[in-house]
């Protein structure tokens, strides 16, 4: 599936100052989609986001990613919440400059003190698509391969955590993400006649798709090939069989 991205201008941007974008750091927006982009257009807030993804999926762009997003500065200031020295990941540190020159900034429609970053499952895959279009634009407008490690995809509590220390939040799916650009299979909850047992397949636009002979299919089709009835728990995340 291919997102269609809407592109607009924002005057809250600046020259990387010959840095090349390697990390791609998560954001929450304390507040809507619209009114995000809005706000992130507004010369008044002195700020700005390469991309911003709603709930549904929907995905805006401000700011090219060869200029840089007042997104996720550093200061070289000790002894304040955005000091560089602060961040958790080794290349901030060692690079002791703004972080703003080498990342590429994604902010997702959200607030912190709801879902503390969970996403819906639209909003996760547009931002797991996102990933894949961004990797895919620095390698072919730079020829660099951004890794896919939680050193170069990251989020702003990573970068400065004593300025944001819940952005995007706890429960911000970096894991499943990282698993998911790789191409990694995942396990899923199923409940066989109430026996549970995990299984290996992957979690994709919504489906639960196990592998057969190196092709993925929905579990669903699968196992009402094989008569049985297939329901959903939400709460628990887990196939039912019967």
């Amino acid at each position: 599936m291919s997102y269609n991205i809407v592109q607009k201008t924002t005057p809250n941007k600046s020259d990387r100052k010959g840095w090349k974008p390697d990390m791609i750091i998560s954001h929450i927006t304390e507040g809507s989609y619209n009114g995000a982009v809005s706000w992130l257009m507004n010369p008044k807030s002195g700020a700005s986001s390469h991309f911003v993804v709603s709930k549904t999926g929907h995905i805006t762009q401000l700011v090219p990613i060869t200029e840089m997003a007042w997104i996720n500065g550093t200061t070289l200031t000790s002894g304040t919440p955005r000091f560089y020295g602060h961040s958790t990941l080794k290349l901030v540190r060692e690079r002791k400059t703004n972080a703003n020159y080498y990342s590429i900034g994604i902010e997702h429609e959200g607030f912190s003190a709801q879902g503390q970053g969970k996403l819906t499952e639209a909003q996760y895959q547009a931002t797991l698509w996102l990933h894949k279009h961004i990797i895919a634009e620095v390698k072919r407008l730079y020829g660099i391969d951004i890794p896919i490690d939680r050193d170069h995809i990251a989020g702003h509590s990573d970068v400065t955590p004593k300025w944001k220390p819940f952005c995007p939040g706890k429960n911000y799916p970096f894991d499943r993400l990282i698993r998911d650009l790789k191409g990694q299979e995942d396990t899923i909850k199923v409940s066989i006649n109430g026996k549970i047992r995990n299984i290996p397949g992957k979690f994709e636009a919504g489906v639960n798709s196990v592998p057969i002979n190196g092709k993925y299919y929905p579990i669903r089709d699968v196992a009402e090939s094989l008569g049985l009835e297939v329901g959903w728990d939400q709460a628990t995340r887990t196939v039912l069989l019967k």
